[in-house]
Parts: structure tokens; C-alpha cells; sequence
């Protein structure tokens, strides 16, 4: 009797090269970045600054800028959990609310700058911030990932607060 086994061959493609993942990543945040300096700048113009500087009162006429970036870092964040999910960053949710919480009052910090400052800086920015918690993201441990984005999240704010 004869026994005829057949045997399939999968191949495995390799990884992508880690430099694309990087790539892709800080492209994501670099998309971000600009809708976030779009956003800010359509709804400082066109909605808060004519609400909140209609009136006269010149305190809160001054905190347009930052309410207006404000409301466009929560919109950004939107559109970069859709722009993580479309481009398969791991854990797309996390980066994107992690990215807004370390950035929240980027309009307060950038106030006063240029509109080509406020463009480079909020583009480099969430770059960098996209990347940083991609990395972290794509550890395997939950708890790892929550405890160290906490603990940049808090360092930042002191920083921010000296």
C-alpha cells in the first residue's frame, strides 16, 4: 500500500523595514499636526474669536487662542485615530488620546508666535508625539504602556508649570 502525503509550502514574507513603520508613524502625526494648525486657525477666526471678543471683555478675548486649540487638539485626535487605524499603528485609540493629552494647550503655548512658528512647531510636534507613543504602544505589556505614558504625561506638565 502506498501512502501519498502531500505537503504545502508557506512562505512568509518578511517584516517591512522598522525605518517605513517609523516613517509611517511620524507621517501620521505630521497629518495630524497640520490638521490640528487648520482647525485652530478656522475656529480662532471664524468661531471663538467673533463669540468671545464680540463683546468687549478683553480676558476672555485672550484666552480665544487657547480655546481654539483646545478644541482643535480634540478634533485632531479624532482624525488621528482614523489616520492610526487607516495606516495599522498598534493600539490607534491610546496613541491618539495620549497625543492629545500631552499636547493639550498647544494653542496656549504657541500663542503670540508667527503662523509659520505655530506651523513648524505643532507639525514637529505631534511628529515626534505620534512616534513616542506609537513606541510605547507597541509593547506588549498593558500596564507597562498605561504606567510610563502616565508618568511622561505627569514629568510634562511640571515641566510645564516651572
Amino acid at each position: 500500500m502506498e501512502v501519498c502525503t502531500v505537503a504545502k509550502v508557506v512562505t512568509v514574507d518578511q517584516q517591512p523595514p522598522v525605518w517605513r513603520a517609523w516613517a509611517t508613524t511620524a507621517g501620521v502625526g505630521l497629518l495630524v499636526g497640520v490638521i490640528f494648525c487648520i482647525l485652530a486657525a478656522i475656529l480662532g477666526r471664524y468661531v471663538i474669536e467673533p463669540l468671545s471678543c464680540g463683546g468687549g471683555d478683553a480676558a476672555q478675548c485672550a484666552q480665544a487662542v487657547g480655546l481654539a486649540g483646545n478644541i482643535a487638539t480634540v478634533l485632531a485626535a479624532a482624525a488621528g485615530v482614523g489616520l492610526a487605524i487607516r495606516y495599522g499603528l498598534a493600539r490607534p485609540l491610546f496613541v491618539g488620546i495620549a497625543a492629545a493629552v500631552f499636547l493639550w494647550g498647544l494653542g496656549d503655548w504657541t500663542a503670540g508666535m508667527f503662523w509659520l512658528e505655530i506651523f513648524g512647531w505643532a507639525v514637529l510636534l505631534y511628529a515626534a508625539t505620534y512616534a513616542l507613543f506609537a513606541w510605547i504602544a507597541s509593547w506588549l505589556n498593558v500596564w507597562l504602556v498605561l504606567g510610563v505614558s502616565l508618568a511622561i504625561v505627569v514629568i510634562e506638565r511640571i515641566v510645564l508649570a516651572l
